[in-house]
């Protein structure tokens, strides 16, 4: 089992050192993203050197002497992995003082860890076996936090990739597939549901560190900047909704939640065909247009523009609607919103100007056959 575990912590070790330098030299770009899954990979690399050399030394030294070194990865890995999934969701953050309050757990554990002798807090007898290792009443806080800060970090890693590509695509399944694997079997071996080894669980995040390797060199994992596209979006002078092929919508931006004084729930998951009702703060207007226009872009590249006055809003918005399609099947249809409410003030000058020059011109004439005659 030892020569198992020594097989699969070395081919670990050797594929996070291939990643960090396949990521020094693939990506150029310096960025907060890129720099806190290279702590990952640290924290992991550190963690299955200590257990590989642990393996090696067995009969020599202490194995729980390898576990205080160990813990230099697997106590910051946590929390690593929580300030990935934070900086993934908003794609640059600003240090704040508060961020430091979040290793007092993770070296309180060290601490407790390496002085274990003398009060058994964290380890009342340890073995690298599950059955043979008996947790003391410290472990159950480092447990709870740690899983903790995992949870929430794969949480922000997975919401945001499924929100900006869907759940469907290769960059989001492959961070389900990367994030459950050390998640599921690091619970099974805390619980003890089946007789893991200690190293199962930075095998696994090594694993998991494999799955990432085609998201970052393949589909660009880290070049993925979900909330600044989201801010770009929310900046766009015009508003938009996009519906799935279900008639019900799954995006919008923000312009448009302001153009038609809209709250985000009035929106999210609801159906096109309930429009009518959801527009009835801007004005009353006759949908079977817009609903007809869908239907007859579904099949088609086509781009159909209608113009709509919001009386209780005055105002008015050229609608485009045009299908997405993937492959050439078609996936949704985006509207497009623009407030052309000053253009129309504009032309409605433009033809009062022009009124009262032909009512002056026709005037100087009547006035030039008065006087002829």
């Amino acid at each position: 089992m030892d020569k198992v575990s020594l097989i699969g912590l070395s081919v670990s070790c050797a594929l996070i050192i291939i990643m960090l330098v396949l990521i020094k030299l693939k990506i150029k770009e310096k960025s907060q993203i890129k720099t806190m899954f290279t702590f990952d990979m640290v924290f992991i690399l550190i963690w299955c050197v200590s257990l590989m050399l642990q393996i090696l030394n067995q009969n020599r030294i202490p194995p729980v002497y390898f576990e205080y070194l160990a813990s230099f990865g697997a106590c910051f890995i946590p929390v690593s992995i929580l300030m990935t999934g934070i900086i993934f969701s908003r794609t640059k953050i600003k240090f704040k003082k508060s961020y430091l309050l979040l290793l007092v757990i993770p070296i309180l554990s060290i601490i407790v860890l390496f002085t274990n002798d003398f009060h058994n807090l964290f380890y009342e007898a340890y073995s690298t076996s599950r059955e043979g290792t008996v947790y003391g009443k410290y472990f159950t806080i480092h447990t709870i936090y740690s899983y903790s800060c995992l949870l929430i970090g794969i949480y922000y890693l997975l919401y945001y990739s499924i929100k900006n590509l869907g759940f469907f695509s290769k960059q989001s399944i492959l961070l389900v597939i990367g994030t459950l694997i050390p998640l599921v079997l690091n619970m099974l071996f805390t619980f003890n549901i089946f007789n893991l080894s200690i190293y199962t669980t930075p095998i696994s995040f090594a694993l998991a560190i494999v799955i990432y390797a085609f998201a970052i060199l393949k589909f660009q994992f880290l070049n993925v900047i979900p909330v600044g596209l989201q801010r770009i979006n929310d900046r766009i002078s015009d508003g938009y909704i996009v519906i799935n092929g279900e008639m019900r919508i799954t995006d919008f931006n923000l312009t448009l939640l302001k153009m038609l004084k809209l709250e985000e729930y009035e929106l999210r998951n609801k159906s096109i065909l309930d429009i009518k009702r959801m527009l009835n703060n801007v004005g009353e207007i006759d949908v079977n247009d817009i609903l007809e226009a869908i239907q007859r872009t579904k099949n088609n590249n086509a781009t159909i523009s209608l113009e709509k006055y919001f009386d209780k809003a005055d105002k008015y918005f050229r609608i485009e609607i045009n299908s997405i399609f993937s492959k050439k099947s078609y996936i949704g249809t985006l509207l497009l919103f623009k407030d052309i409410t000053q253009h129309m003030k504009d032309l409605k000058e433009i033809k009062q100007s022009q009124d009262i020059i032909l009512r002056q011109e026709k005037f100087v004439t009547l006035r030039r056959i008065s006087w002829t005659e």
